[in-house]
């Protein structure tokens, strides 16, 4: 079998997972600093466990290379560098880190990422991981080797926490605190000023109407994937690329590598004006990269 991603290292067809709703809060004013996710309650969750009450609190991350990284627990084991990804349709474990826990894999197959080469890909049953404050279990994991990932990153990659956290936890995460917050959704309320801004779930991944601000000319709209596992504040795919004619008013683009489960594609560096979200504005200068290469053409 494979199966076709659609950012640096996304992947897709992990098995059975949950479908929910996603509703993203920004925080009005603000360079969009926090983000909260909020999904419908699944009834047949896995066990879950808060150290203490409905909650864990000011969990700590690293930032690197603009991914998220959190120190996760598998199985009960040392602490393991997970990325945070919003567009991972499912949670990832490094097969080599799987073979030293001695985590069982069944199943089989090629799956596709950014890149033209595929990678050999499993499936694991009933996983535990913990975070500070917080011991989940999850039904199934895809298991697949990350390690190329490393050299590009800066820093070992462990594993990818996906749509199995998102799908059963409100999240908020503080990039300006380097912190995540995770609620039950039982008894979570929303108290703050931000914009609720509709979401679309596809392939487990959320997704939102943006307009995109180009020099010269009339905004574009579109639909945009909220992706924490991506490495740039914008990326573009060929197609709305073409579509949009947007090489066309970009100034200046260079070519610069990028890594995947499949190995390394090119892609287009340029710069937009910004990308609004509802009321907020991206006040930042954004980056643009088209995919011309691998799976993501």
């Amino acid at each position: 079998m494979k199966s076709c991603g659609s950012s640096n290292y996304r992947l897709v067809g992990l098995g059975a997972l949950l479908s929910i709703t996603l509703m993203p809060v920004f925080a009005h004013g603000q360079q969009l600093q926090t983000l909260t996710i909020f999904h419908n309650v699944q009834q047949s969750a896995p066990p879950t466990h808060f150290t203490s009450g409905n909650s864990a609190l000011r969990i700590p991350f690293e930032l690197t290379s603009n991914v998220i990284f959190l120190q996760m627990r598998v199985n009960g084991s040392e602490p393991l560098s997970f990325v945070l990804d919003t567009g991972a349709p499912g949670t990832v474990l490094d097969a080599s880190r799987a073979k030293m826990l001695g985590i069982k894999v069944s199943g089989g197959g090629d799956i596709e990422g950014t890149g033209e080469n595929s990678a050999a890909a499993g499936v694991a049953k009933d996983v535990s991981f913990s975070l500070k404050g917080l011991d989940f279990q999850a039904r199934e994991i895809a298991v697949l080797p990350l390690s190329n990932l490393n050299h590009y990153v800066g820093r070992t990659v462990d594993g990818i926490l996906g749509h199995n956290f998102f799908g059963r936890f409100v999240v908020e995460i503080d990039y300006a605190a380097r912190i995540i917050n995770v609620y039950d959704p039982k008894s979570f309320q929303y108290s703050g000023t931000g914009d609720l801004i509709p979401v679309e779930l596809k392939d487990n991944a959320p997704s939102v109407g943006a307009r995109l601000n180009l020099p010269g000319r009339a905004p574009v709209e579109g639909n945009f994937r909220i992706d924490t596992g991506g490495s740039h504040a914008l990326i573009l795919h060929t197609p709305f690329v073409k579509a949009q004619k947007v090489l066309e008013t970009i100034p200046k683009t260079i070519a610069v590598p990028v890594a995947g489960v499949g190995g390394e594609t090119s892609v287009r560096l340029g710069r937009v004006q910004s990308l609004q979200l509802g009321r907020v504005p991206g006040k930042a200068r954004d980056h643009l990269r088209t995919i011309r290469k691998g799976c993501a053409r």
